[in-house]
């Protein structure tokens, strides 16, 4: 009995966590250099019109080039509703404390930002955008400036119109 009670004892702190950094997101199908193994947000979900902090973390083995970008493609009921370009060294890599080029090793940077709410477009007909919350499908890639896919990650957001 001692054995059991001392095996569940061992098995309980040995255990890996099963806490997900990647915050229910995955990686894209493909062979990217660099690996992310952090991904979160706060608040979530995330509120349309209010201030918002990302963190992004992981393992690359090749360089972060001046001028990377990091693109986000949001899409809701299978419709593009925005694609989001940003300078990934002046937005994500500068305001973190470092600078590009990045060399390869592990990495963690994090943003704080303003939740933009979008325009629904043709999709707008749909909800009511007061105080409802949608489920939105995201795709974050980071880009080098020769058009090289460094990573790819992807999955559901959810966000709140206020």
């Amino acid at each position: 009995m001692l054995k059991l009670i001392l095996l569940l004892i061992f098995m309980t702190f040995i255990n890996p966590s099963n806490s997900d950094n990647l915050s229910g997101f995955v990686k894209c199908n493909g062979t990217f250099p660099i690996e992310i193994s952090h991904w979160t947000w706060s608040p979530d979900p995330i509120i349309s019109n209010h201030s918002l902090e990302i963190e992004i973390g992981g393992t690359s083995t090749v360089t972060i080039e001046e001028g990377a970008n990091y693109v986000s493609m949001i899409i809701l009921n299978d419709q593009l509703l925005a694609i989001i370009v940003q300078d990934f060294c002046k937005g994500w890599v500068e305001p973190s404390g470092s600078h590009c080029p990045v060399s390869p090793g592990k990495f963690y940077y994090k943003r704080n930002t303003f939740a933009q709410p979008f325009e629904l477009n043709n999709v707008a007909q749909q909800f009511e955008l007061n105080n409802v919350t949608v489920t939105q499908f995201v795709r974050v890639t980071i880009v080098n400036p020769d058009g090289y896919i460094l990573t790819c990650i992807e999955g559901d957001v959810e966000r709140i119109y206020t």
